[in-house]
């Protein structure tokens, strides 16, 4: 018997008419249905698997409109959500074969196939070329990649973003490297790998919070407090 924990949604549109509002229905668990409002998919339509929805939300957020996401069925069991599905949107309509209100590209039920291909244009083709040729030639060295990661902080987002490629490379050059962040860093505390006394920066083990990189920078220390005692 089927686990029951998928749920059916819509994405409506409120400016439209009550009965013209739905323009998708899809199926999921957990956050499926939050999914389809992240940026990285409505901000580039044409890259998606389904570019002619993401053109209508893309389209809502641009003048502040939010598409309403509604959950109507919840607790299902797989078999029992298909059937739904492929109700709902038998019922709408697909814009694409049945000129209906459904942004939908196949007919529910996780019956992908009955969807269509969408071609590459030529753009997107270059611009997939070029972020490949970006990727291939993304290789710093373990100090490079060290200072922007540790000594900066930066995020692996930021710096895929300030190199042009895909944050899964900078992670994998980070493996290759066996680059961590102390856990100092790594939880947004402040930076412990500077030497109080003399300004040398080291590689900090993730458990380890020193002052001072050396004995003798530690004697100074000792040193400058006897001093100050007295």
């Amino acid at each position: 018997m089927s686990i029951k924990t998928k749920q059916i949604y819509t994405l409506s549109d409120p400016r439209k008419a009550t009965d013209e509002q739905t323009f998708y229905v899809g199926q999921g668990i957990k956050y499926r249905a939050k999914v389809h409002l992240k940026p990285s998919l409505w901000e580039n339509p044409r890259d998606t698997c389904n570019p002619p929805l993401y053109w209508k939300i893309n389209s809502m957020m641009k003048v502040g409109v939010e598409p309403v996401v509604t959950i109507v069925h919840e607790e299902l069991s797989t078999e029992e959500a298909n059937a739904i599905e492929i109700d709902m949107i038998a019922e709408m309509g697909r814009r694409q074969y049945e000129g209906g209100l459904l942004f939908n590209l196949s007919p529910g039920g996780n019956q992908q196939e009955l969807g269509y291909t969408v071609e590459w244009s030529d753009e997107r083709r270059k611009r997939h070329q070029e972020r490949c040729k970006k990727q291939r030639v993304y290789d710093p060295t373990y100090d490079e990649l060290y200072d922007d990661y540790v000594t900066q902080g930066k995020k692996r987002i930021t710096i895929a973003e300030e190199n042009g490629v895909s944050e899964v490379l900078v992670k994998q050059r980070l493996k290759e490297h066996d680059i961590k962040k102390p856990r100092d860093v790594r939880y947004g505390k402040q930076n412990h790998n500077t030497c109080k006394v003399c300004g040398h920066q080291w590689k900090t083990p993730p458990s380890v919070k020193r002052q001072t990189c050396s004995f003798a920078c530690r004697e100074e220390i000792k040193r400058r407090k006897a001093v100050d005692d007295v």
